[in-house]
């Protein structure tokens, strides 16, 4: 919302003193014609040279707003990039279901080696997202998912990062049959689950 305000802000200013220039400069290059110093056509040849250097400018200025964003969003994606999971992640007899009696995902196992690339293909609507969801935790899985070697969840990793940059905590409540749920605190928020 800000950069969209920002962004027409100096766009109606740029168009403001683009305008206010080229009736500058017509009504100082009519005066110049009517006195004879500069034919007609040497000013609108002035003109079009004009435009075509002023053009390019505005276009640059556009361009150096929109790569102020991309540094921006570079150092941000590289901020979570630098997070590594140490662990592998295991899925074992992972089950979904967004309604009852229809399962999405159905006694599926995978494993996603630590600092490997994994790619999960598959056709559309075979759950690649749901499956995704699940890994950051945005979904619970309905049957039991073990995790090798006391590992955590892509989404934990980032949560966990997103706890120590806010200084906040994080508590853990276990229900046997139930599974567990992680409560995050972070300072100043009315509600943190």
């Amino acid at each position: 919302m800000k950069e969209g305000k920002v962004q027409a802000l100096i766009t109606s200013v740029m168009s403001f003193v683009l305008m206010a220039l080229l009736v500058i400069i017509v009504g100082y290059g009519g005066m110049r014609v009517s006195s004879g110093a500069l034919t007609i056509g040497e000013l609108v040849t002035f003109i079009l040279y004009l435009m075509q250097i002023v053009m390019p400018m505005s276009q640059l200025s556009m361009f150096f707003t929109q790569f102020q964003k991309a540094i921006g969003a570079t150092e941000r994606i590289n901020t979570i990039l630098e997070y590594e999971v140490e662990h592998h992640i295991e899925g074992k007899n992972v089950d979904f279901e967004y309604k009852e009696e229809e399962k999405v995902l159905q006694n599926i196992q995978f494993t996603i080696e630590s600092r490997k690339v994994t790619a999960i293909v598959g056709p559309s609507g075979s759950g690649k997202t749901t499956l995704f969801s699940l890994l950051e935790r945005f979904y619970k899985a309905d049957s039991s998912r073990n995790r090798a070697h006391g590992g955590s969840g892509l989404g934990l990793a980032i949560v966990k990062k997103v706890i120590d940059l806010h200084k906040g905590e994080t508590r853990i409540e276990s229900v046997v049959g139930k599974g567990t749920e992680f409560i995050v605190l972070i300072p100043g928020s009315k509600h943190s689950t």
